[in-house]
């Protein structure tokens, strides 16, 4: 019982042959029984403040995407796309987590570029696109004071670098970059091309293909790109990104760690709710203090809204 509220039935069925159970054997059970429910009901506010955490994150990459009416759902695509071509690397539900993650923040750097620059109906200058690759480096140290975000950091940082290591910032070359990041470079460009644009119209998906294709080992990693490629072919269009989102959301629906119920019941305060409050408090405030310094008070009050 918990706080009066009945939350679970213990059974015992079968004593040892030729033995009863005892008044201890009652109270050792009552004990763990006790503790169980405390796990329970630990595991549950867990999982509701992830789900808060989860849903955060969402908030904020809508908060980026809305800025820009062409790119609305760009993040929410890219972590569609991601998911797809990790799911077929078997990667484990932590890694997935921090994928799907990364990907919905990947862009959150552009709350500092300036709308005249962001929202440009036409090509940028090279001054312009110098400014805007200043966006993942940005979005880097608003999500630095996270600690929970530290392994999420070094995707948002290079998802622009280049296998051939042309791109930015930093310029890596091939394994150089990490794997996360060079998963969502095929994935942004992918959703880039395939997008409404106010200086042209979306690419034809055959176009798209054939383009990824040219810069095989060039722009994108050949092993992940083949992975993406083989997989769009077997479900086309919008089944390929369907399946994927449905993934997706299953992922989110069931939680990644799995946690031992024996483990809390042994252990039931290893499970530190005032540290996940901690994590989502933080990562807004941090959001809403760095648009502030960035980019003034009527955008981050736009945030903040």
């Amino acid at each position: 019982n918990i706080d009066s509220s009945t939350i679970g039935v213990l059974s015992v069925n079968n004593s040892p042959p030729g033995k009863t159970f005892t008044e201890s054997d009652l109270g050792l059970l009552r004990a763990f029984a006790n503790q169980a429910a405390i796990a329970i009901q630990k595991s549950r506010t867990l999982e509701e403040m992830r789900q808060t955490y989860i849903d955060t994150i969402a908030m904020l990459a809508r908060t980026v995407d809305t800025r820009d009416p062409y790119t609305y759902g760009h993040s929410r695509a890219l972590s569609d796309y991601s998911m797809a071509i990790a799911q077929r690397l078997d990667y484990h539900d932590s890694l997935l987590e921090k994928l799907h993650i990364a990907a919905l923040l990947h862009d959150i750097g552009k709350i500092a570029i300036p709308d005249a620059i962001l929202l440009k109906p036409g090509p940028l200058t090279d001054e312009e696109y110098q400014v805007i690759k200043t966006h993942p480096a940005l979005g880097a140290q608003i999500l630095e004071p996270v600690h929970y975000l530290k392994e999420c950091i070094p995707l948002v940082l290079h998802h622009h670098e280049k296998y051939d290591g042309s791109g930015y910032p930093a310029g890596l070359k091939g394994e150089e970059t990490p794997e996360g990041a060079r998963l969502l470079a095929i994935a942004d460009a992918f959703d880039a091309m395939s997008s409404l644009r106010p200086y042209r119209k979306p690419l034809a998906k055959v176009e798209i293909l054939k383009e990824m294709e040219k810069q095989k080992g060039i722009q994108f990693d050949p092993f992940l790109l083949d992975i993406f490629l083989n997989a769009f072919t077997i479900e086309e269009g919008s089944s390929f990104r369907k399946k994927a989102r449905e993934s997706t959301l299953k992922m989110i629906s069931e939680g990644r760690e799995k946690i031992s119920l024996f483990d809390l019941a042994v252990c039931p305060d290893a499970i530190d709710i005032e540290a996940i409050e901690d994590i989502v408090r933080k990562i807004t405030e941090n959001i809403l203090h760095k648009s502030r310094l960035l980019v003034g008070d009527r955008l981050s009050q736009q945030v903040e809204n």
